[in-house]
């Protein structure tokens, strides 16, 4: 009989714990008045290029997540440490989160192309219109004067180009989009473009998570 009654002290003392447990989380959660909702934000960084810009496509994905990670509603996650495209598609379905924003450097001697760029996800997209809110909202706060979309042409056997075309004066059809595009989420690239791979604009981090924060506050 004494061997009984303490297993049902034992069992009433777990369940008084955890009735105080959750009795305290009910108190915090009412004097904060609301629910805190977690955002998985995925950085996705682009490893396609030469050494030197995927060094730099790194570099973005870090500082950008560092930044992020000041907003205690987000949980932010990259794969900077993806070998190869496949790798980086495979974290991105492992982390299956909210909102990818992938980010990559492109050196280039064409002054025209210089600067930072937004591209969203095609029309095709089942995202598209996610994507497209999220990437004005981005564009904007960066003071960029147009979304574009980023694909690869093909000019020769297997040998592509990569090609930006304003959203509004698209004239030509879209061959192959980034994989990263493909995605069943809303998705942006965040590309710079310069004849090296210093960011002359400051802030830009800061600029993308006010953008971020206003799309989800919007969408919840």
């Amino acid at each position: 009989m004494k061997k009984k009654r303490r297993r049902i002290d034992v069992m009433a003392v777990t369940l008084l714990g955890l009735l105080l447990f959750l009795t305290a989380g009910s108190i915090i959660a009412g004097a904060s008045g609301k629910t805190v909702h977690v955002t998985n934000i995925m950085i996705d960084a682009d490893n396609e290029g030469n050494k030197t810009e995927n060094n730099k496509s790194e570099e973005m994905a870090l500082s950008l997540q560092a930044a992020m990670e000041k907003d205690m509603s987000l949980a932010v996650y990259t794969n900077t440490d993806a070998s190869d495209q496949i790798e980086r598609m495979d974290e991105i379905g492992d982390v299956n989160p909210d909102i990818v924003i992938s980010v990559r450097c492109s050196v280039s001697q064409d002054a025209a192309l210089t600067g930072l760029h937004v591209y969203c996800q095609p029309a095709s997209s089942r995202k598209h219109t996610a994507s497209m809110n999220l990437g004005e909202k981005v564009k904007n706060s960066l003071g960029l004067s147009s979304l574009e979309y980023l694909w690869y042409e093909e000019y020769g056997d297997n040998i592509y180009t990569t090609r930006r075309e304003n959203i509004d004066n698209t004239t030509s059809e879209m061959e192959t989009i980034l994989p990263v595009m493909e995605i069943n989420k809303p998705v942006i690239v965040v590309e710079w473009i310069g004849t090296d791979t210093n960011i002359n604009v400051s802030g830009w981090q800061n600029s993308i998570c006010k953008a971020v924060s206003e799309y989800i506050t919007e969408n919840q």
